[in-house]
């Protein structure tokens, strides 16, 4: 459920920027596919980024918490 909604964000912020799930892969580094799966809900863009970057998702999650309670 968490997931679905992410994805829908992500698709409609993609939309209102005007690109293509094709150009998307290409700035983020990540397949078509890969975005397709983010925006149906399959594949976890947090999940995704923690790899890339070698962090544990949760605790990647929470150091975004402590950023967003800061302001």
């Amino acid at each position: 459920m968490i997931l679905t909604h992410i994805g829908e964000k992500i698709r409609e912020e993609r939309e209102s920027l005007g690109i293509s799930r094709e150009k998307m892969a290409m700035i983020l580094g990540v397949s078509p596919m890969t975005i397709y799966a983010w925006e149906k809900g399959r594949r976890s863009p947090i999940r995704d980024m923690s790899n890339f970057i070698e962090i544990d998702s949760s605790e990647l999650i929470r150091e975004i918490r402590e950023e967003r309670t800061k302001y």
